[in-house]
C-alpha cells in the first residue's frame, strides 16, 4: 500500500508540474504593478480539519486583524462540515472569502496556487502586496508578527521571510507560516507553488536562481506561532482512507518546540466555548466582530 501511495504521489506531482508548463504558456496573467498595491492577504488550506481551522481562524483575528485585509481560504472538499461552516462564514464576512478548486487541484500546493491565482485575477488584484500563507494547524500568538516580518523584508530587500530548515536537503521556509511579497511570486520566472511534499521548494529554488532573497525569520523560534504537525492526517485517514497521505503516521510534532502541546491545549481551552460544533453561530459572530 505504502509504495502504491508513493507511486500515485509521483503521479499527482509529475501531472501537476505539467499542468503548470502548459498553464503559463496558455493563460492571460494580469500584469502585476507594484505601484498600485497594498495590504495583505492570509491564504490557508482547509481539507477536513474544521477544528482546527476554526482555532487559526480565532488566534489570526485575536492578534492580526489591524494587520490583514482579506483571509482567502481554500477547501479541498471537505466532508468534516467545513464547508457547510466556512460557507456560512464567508457569506457573512466582507474580509473572509472561500475558494473551492477543481478536483484536480485539490492539493495543499495546488490548492494555495488556485487561491492565491484567483485572487491576483480578479478585481481585488491591487489590494495585496504581500501574501501571508499559513497551514490550518498553526496559532498566532504574537500580534507585532507582521510588522516584525515586514520591517525584516523591507530592511534586506527580501521576497519572501519564514523560518528556515533543512529537511529537504537545502534551506527551506516551510508554508507553514510565510511572508511573501506578490511581486516575487508573480515574477514569471518564479515557479509558484505546486503538488509536492514541499510544495514551496521549486518556488524557493527559482527564486534564488534569479536572485530574489529568501529571508530568514523566526517565525516559530521566536513563538509568533505554534506549528502543530500533520494536522491534515487525521481528516484525510477519517474521510479520505484511500487519499495517497493516508498511510503517513500521524504524530503532532510542534517542530520540536518542548512547550508546544501545552501552550497549543490552553488556546485550545482558551476558545473551548465557540470551538464547540453546537456553537457555530457563536464562531461566526466571533470571527466577524473582530475581523471586519
Amino acid at each position: 500500500m505504502k509504495t502504491l501511495n508513493r507511486l500515485r504521489r509521483r503521479i499527482h506531482q509529475n501531472f501537476d508540474h505539467y499542468s503548470v508548463v502548459l498553464e503559463r504558456k496558455l493563460s492571460q496573467t494580469p500584469n502585476f504593478d507594484d505601484n498600485v498595491v497594498n495590504g495583505i492577504s492570509a491564504i490557508v488550506v482547509n481539507f477536513n480539519t474544521l477544528h482546527l481551522t476554526k482555532l487559526m481562524l480565532f488566534t489570526l483575528v485575536e492578534h492580526l486583524s489591524s494587520d490583514i485585509d482579506r483571509i482567502i481560504i481554500i477547501d479541498n472538499g471537505s466532508k468534516d462540515g467545513s464547508y457547510e461552516f466556512l460557507s456560512k462564514l464567508a457569506a457573512q464576512s466582507k474580509g473572509i472569502k472561500l475558494s473551492v478548486p477543481p478536483k484536480r487541484l485539490r492539493h495543499h500546493g495546488s490548492g494555495l496556487r488556485w487561491g492565491i491565482d484567483t485572487l491576483y485575477k480578479s478585481r481585488e488584484q491591487g489590494k495585496s502586496k504581500y501574501y501571508l500563507i499559513c497551514d490550518s494547524d498553526i496559532i498566532f500568538l504574537r500580534s507585532d508578527l507582521i510588522q516584525d516580518i515586514k520591517y525584516q523584508m523591507e530592511k534586506t530587500n527580501a521576497g519572501l521571510a519564514g523560518e528556515i530548515q533543512h529537511d529537504v536537503g537545502e534551506p527551506y521556509v516551510h508554508p507553514s507560516c510565510m511572508l511573501i511579497a506578490a511581486k516575487a511570486y508573480h515574477n514569471p520566472q518564479v515557479w509558484p507553488f505546486l503538488v509536492h511534499g514541499a510544495p514551496a521548494l521549486k518556488l524557493q529554488q527559482s527564486m534564488r536562481q534569479v536572485s530574489i532573497k529568501i529571508e530568514d525569520f523566526p517565525v516559530r523560534s521566536n513563538e509568533y506561532i505554534i506549528h502543530r504537525g500533520r494536522g491534515t492526517i487525521t481528516g484525510i485517514q477519517k474521510f479520505a482512507p484511500k487519499h495517497a497521505h493516508a498511510t503517513v503516521i500521524n504524530s503532532a510534532h510542534f517542530h520540536g518546540n518542548v512547550n508546544g502541546e501545552l501552550i497549543w491545549e490552553q488556546t485550545e481551552a482558551k476558545y473551548e466555548t465557540i470551538l464547540n460544533e453546537d456553537n457555530e453561530d457563536k464562531a461566526i459572530e466571533y470571527l466577524i466582530q473582530r475581523f471586519k
